[in-house]
């Protein structure tokens, strides 16, 4: 059995390593063999199970691609119901939200691509059972809650893919999403969906998320009597769109994040609270019924117990939204539970083995969350370590915290290859801040969080009471975390496997160190290691040029080793910005700690979006603008020259710009820092947003000194730039287009991929190629789309 199991985890993660879905009659025939040897080749049927891994993993993610909506409905009105299935998200200009078991027809007037004819709105659905994410960009309260119906515009689940950073794309797949797109308003029958009634055909999904909704909102109101709103509805309903990006970064610089993730911690928690009362009132029993009726019943205490406690557990999920986390601890919580009641003599890894098992035949894209084989690795490191030497329910106080103790160091090093490799980072000070912040969170926060919302319906004054005293929890937890919110967070900068071996054998010999029950040892052995060992990777010899995918935007960097140009850093979001995704994880991917320039061609959103972020995370020699003035920076600012000529020891740049030798009034885009930039024997030639009439001038300027291998077009591919007589004399082998999928600008137009195409250049849109990055190897530069590099099957 245990074969059979480590077969298919082995075929699970076999195929997600391929990366590629198979073809139907590939699936059958493997399908079909694994049928036959595990019938007739007893010795081998591990293989079928294995096989029947990669089948299941293939056919299951094909389901979730395949539910995206067609290209067809791109951009056209579509009617959509279905019922609101996450707490709305409202900012400033807009309320973002998912919709599910949706089905979509088209709206009167609208085009179906595919044979060109209206619609009158009363066909058949186009679609249905969808899940699709919309924002409403309205200032007006608006109420989602229960089944809705709007008219919507919608795309294919797309998001921004770069060497590094947060891919967008394959989140939205792990969610089931299949379109995004935004409200255009609601229908003229949308007022004859009474709100009341309109979950009774939707149980039990909207009624939950109809719940959460209510429970935010209750929440809402108390905002100005407590302080932490936002992290009790994050450890209430699971939902953290509201919390303030300064309690991130002290969460994140101390190793507790995951505190407030509604996590297999919480769960296990809410689980251990849940079977202790039940056995509190078992006891109970006993005293009131007497032994003689107690002894006839007591064989229903085990299932009793276990089946309340995880009940409580999935109301929690439940109340959390059932996100992946929580599906996964209540499926490790029931295989566990089930082993318990079936009274078998499984062995701790055995158990293990089987919920991991159970939680990839569920879904097998759980390989792709790294909470997955964080919350796996975690167990397995306890059990490896104190299998033995934990005595469960010790009345010895001072045995139990230092077996807390131990069990936190054993976590620690345990997590700390993963943390590594996978690029979070490990925390120096996670080990002493979760040893005071789990027990704070878990025993006292939550409870009173959960009392508190119990009690609303009865009193308001004993509810509001109890949530103020976990507000002040809080605000002691951020007390306690911000002692360490001065020290670093350890990060590999890149190529981390070569260093997670040897961080994974030291791991393994320190978790056997508890054994030697030699406290002092670990002690002086964490300190060493927390303090001492530092992770750098040489980058030397490395030299890329990188266009990176920031949607409707532009950013460049151009990297030697250690050293950077930064140009443009795409667009800011209502949270954040494309840097955050984009720019910043590379250039620290790449080590670089200082930008030796930095140019913003000038002051519109798209391109200096994102300028404060990299403020935050770098040092700036030069800072230059085609426009200072529109900069939000603290850097002094240079303005950009025309004609004037910068030379490193690793980077010439030549400015290109208008309004030095033009004396009228130009636009914005038409003050952008045109530069020419040349490295190691390539050079690229970078436009901003330069329009037709500057393009000219610069033209007529410069003429053949324009002469690049790359240009990154200008205003991202706007028919009023990169005109014929600029291809002529810059000649570039490629041209760049930086732009966002399915654009409301429509770029790059097609009268200028024309006229690229008759220039002979090779044409990479980052819309639909991802990033585009050259690197230098050997004496050759090589030419990389991110999206073919990746090859993914979660790319839509």
């Amino acid at each position: 059995m245990r074969s059979w199991m480590i077969a298919y985890l082995a075929g699970v993660v076999a195929f997600h390593l391929w990366g590629t879905l198979l073809p139907a009659a590939c699936n059958i025939s493997l399908l079909i063999s694994s049928i036959v040897i595990f019938l007739f080749l007893a010795r081998i049927r591990w293989v079928s199970f294995f096989l029947l891994a990669i089948v299941w993993s293939s056919f299951y993610s094909e389901t979730i691609k395949n539910d995206a909506i067609e290209s067809q409905y791109e951009g056209v009105d579509l009617y959509a119901t279905g019922y609101v299935c996450s707490v709305p998200k409202r900012k400033e200009l807009a309320t973002v939200f998912e919709l599910c078991d949706v089905s979509l027809r088209l709206a009167a007037g609208a085009s179906d691509s595919s044979n060109g004819d209206s619609s009158n709105g009363d066909g058949s659905n186009v679609a249905t059972g969808l899940r699709i994410k919309l924002s409403w960009y309205t200032r007006d309260q608006i109420d989602l809650e229960g089944a809705k119906e709007l008219v919507v515009r919608l795309k294919r689940p797309h998001g921004m893919v770069n060497p590094y950073g947060f891919i967008y794309e394959k989140w939205l797949f792990r969610k089931g999403i299949s379109a995004v797109g935004y409200v255009r308003k609601p229908t003229a029958d949308a007022d004859s969906l009474p709100t009341a009634n309109s979950c009774l055909s939707r149980w039990p999904g909207c009624q939950i998320t109809a719940l959460r909704i209510r429970v935010s909102s209750y929440l809402e109101r108390l905002s100005n009597d407590i302080e932490h709103v936002a992290l009790i509805k994050a450890l209430s309903i699971g939902f953290r769109g509201d919390i303030d990006s300064n309690h991130w970064a002290t969460l994140k610089s101390t190793g507790t994040q995951h505190l407030i993730a509604i996590s297999g911690l919480h769960i296990g928690l809410v689980f251990g609270f849940a079977l202790g009362a039940a056995t509190m009132i078992w006891r109970s029993l006993k005293r009131v019924v007497g032994d003689a009726v107690y002894s006839k019943v007591y064989f229903l205490k085990p299932l009793s117990c276990i089946s309340f406690a995880l009940l409580c557990a999935l109301a929690y999920a439940a109340m959390a939204g059932f996100l992946v986390s929580t599906q996964r601890a209540l499926i490790m919580l029931l295989v566990y539970s089930l082993c318990g009641l079936a009274r078998r003599r499984l062995r701790p890894n055995t158990r293990l083995l089987f919920a991991a098992a159970a939680v990839l035949l569920v879904d097998p894209n759980a390989v792709l969350d790294y909470g997955f084989w964080l919350s796996f690795i975690a167990v397995w490191a306890l059990f490896f370590a104190f299998s033995i030497t934990i005595k469960a329910g010790s009345k010895n106080n001072i045995l139990w915290i230092k077996q807390s103790a131990l069990m936190q160091w054993v976590i620690f090093v345990g997590l700390s290859p993963a943390l590594l490799a996978t690029g979070i980072g490990l925390s120096y000070t996670s080990l002493i801040a979760n040893f005071v912040a789990i027990p704070l969170v878990g025993v006292v926060t939550v409870p009173l969080i959960f009392a508190g919302l119990i009690a609303s319906p009865f009193s308001s004054w004993v509810s509001v009471k109890l949530l103020y005293m976990a507000d002040k929890s809080l605000e002691v937890l951020f007390h306690f975390l911000e002692l360490f919110d001065g020290f670093s967070v350890l990060e590999v900068e890149a190529a981390p496997l070569l260093l997670v071996a040897p961080v994974a054998i030291f791991t393994l010999w320190l978790l056997l160190l508890p054994t030697l029950r030699g406290v002092k040892v670990w002690l002086v052995l964490v300190a060493g290691f927390l303090f001492w060992f530092k992770s750098t990777t040489s980058h030397e010899n490395v030299t890329e040029l990188v266009v990176f995918d920031v949607g409707q935007g532009l950013s460049f960097a151009a990297v030697n080793g250690r050293s950077a140009l930064v140009y443009d850093t795409g667009p800011a979001y209502r949270q954040g910005s494309a840097s955050q995704r984009s720019l910043i994880p590379y250039l620290k991917a790449r080590g670089i700690k200082h930008i030796d320039a930095m140019i913003i061609s000038h002051g519109d959103e798209d391109h200096a979006g994102g300028l404060k972020d990299v403020e935050s995370e770098f040092t700036i020699g030069n800072l230059i603008s085609g426009q200072p003035e529109r900069l939000e920076t603290s850097n002094k600012t240079k303005y950009c020259k025309d004609g004037e000529y910068q030379s490193t020891g690793w980077y010439s740049v030549q400015f290109l710009y208008v309004p030095g030798f033009l004396n009228r009034p130009l636009s914005a885009n038409n003050h952008s820092c045109a530069v020419r930039l040349e490295l190691n024997g390539i050079s690229i030639l970078l436009m901003g947003d330069i329009e037709k009439k500057a393009e000219k001038l610069i033209v007529n300027r410069y003429k053949e000194r324009l002469k690049v291998d790359i240009l990154v077009a200008g205003h991202h591919g706007s028919k009023n730039a990169t005109s014929s007589a600029l291809l002529n004399y810059a000649d570039p082998d490629v041209v760049v287009f930086s732009s966002g999928y399915k654009n409301r600008f429509h770029h790059p137009h097609p009268d200028v991929i024309e006229r690229v195409e008759n220039s002979g250049a090779r044409i990479s849109n980052t819309a639909t190629d991802g990033a585009v990055v050259f690197r230098k190897e050997n004496d050759s530069w090589l030419f990389e789309k991110q999206r073919e590099l990746k090859k993914a099957f979660w790319l839509f």
